[in-house]
């Protein structure tokens, strides 16, 4: 690759590696780790005198809470591990499920009804709500949806600012990466302007300390008054021509290049229609989800029995300790 097409692939963004471009994984991964702590202060703070009248100790609500952030810390590391490409292989039969587990749930003694709310179904301590995975089904559905029509947009444009030192240099980059239909380029001398410019802060800036100089100087409650009044006048036009010389500058220091692209027309492919069809397409989409499911199993598989071999022991001791903290309460 020449130094030419890098420097365009690097202008648009493209190609750029991992540890070169910017990213906000950690960042957002820092952002969720902070909101979790803060939200389990939050249900100590809160159900402590609670968990203490009905299990005997403060921390039951707050220990149940910890294992399902450990439950997901654990589905968070094998959802990172799988390759996010191959649930589009089950974005649609997932959106179907979800959709029918949100029918299900308002059907009489199946769905569960909390404070007065009929949104969720279950049996015994395993509960769920179908809206929660709905909006997992959804956004799925909708990345792959967007991913595949992303072919019908034949029309885009960017803006890239770089020194005008360089402009040249980025411009002749930018040309071989498709066929160059049209290129203009423009120049304003804005020298006046910023010579003018700068005499007007300049001479702003003396008249303000001039008038700094009066109003120590004055005595009487009107001429404070008046002075004060012009020196807040004189002090706005100044922060106007500031940032008019905020913007010169940028404008003298950084290039704008304007970028349309637009992609070829192709020829529409002839998509096959009628029962087989429909039977070829459902079998197929029966058969991804099928490695997609299997696949997960496997990753989940590990985490799951290191979960038994320490979890369900904990959970063990846990519940046995509460049960002996409550016996006292209530026989007293």
């Amino acid at each position: 690759m020449t130094a030419r097409r890098r420097l365009a692939r690097r202008l648009l963004g493209v190609g750029v590696p991992a540890e070169e471009s910017p990213s906000t994984y950690w960042l957002l991964l820092g952002i969720t780790a902070v909101l979790l702590l803060i939200g389990l202060v939050m249900v100590l703070s809160a159900s402590s005198v609670q968990s203490l009248r009905e299990h005997g100790t403060t921390w039951y609500y707050f220990l149940r809470q910890g294992m399902w952030v450990s439950l997901g810390a654990v589905v968070f590391l094998i959802a990172s591990s799988i390759d996010y490409r191959s649930l589009r292989r089950v974005a649609t039969p997932f959106l179907v499920l979800s959709v029918s587990l949100l029918v299900v749930v308002l059907m009489p003694r199946i769905g569960i009804r909390v404070n007065g709310a009929r949104s969720w179904i279950g049996a015994g301590m395993f509960r769920m709500q179908p809206a929660e995975v709905a909006k997992l089904a959804l956004l799925l559905f909708s990345a792959d949806l967007l991913d595949r029509r992303s072919d019908k947009i034949s029309d885009s444009s960017l803006t890239l600012r770089v020194p005008t030192s360089d402009c040249a240099e980025a411009m002749d980059a930018l040309a071989p990466i498709g066929k160059v239909e049209h290129q203009s380029r423009k120049s304003e001398d804005v020298t006046t302007k910023v010579l003018d410019n700068d005499a007007r802060v300049r001479a702003a800036e003396r008249a303000i300390r001039q008038i700094e100089v009066l109003l120590g100087r004055a005595d009487a409650l009107r001429d404070i008054i008046a002075i004060e009044s012009d020196l807040a006048r004189r002090q706005a036009d100044l922060d106007s021509l500031k940032s008019q010389q905020a913007w010169l500058e940028d404008q003298t220091s950084l290039s704008t290049i304007n970028v349309q692209l637009s992609r070829p027309g192709e020829a529409p492919v002839d998509e096959a229609r009628g029962f087989l069809a429909g039977i070829e397409d459902g079998w197929g989409a029966m058969v991804n989800a099928t490695v997609v499911l299997l696949t997960i199993l496997g990753a989940v598989l590990p985490f799951a029995l290191l979960l038994a071999l320490f979890g369900v022991p904990l959970w063990m001791v846990l519940r046995r300790r509460v049960s002996a903290a409550s016996a006292p309460a209530r026989s007293a």
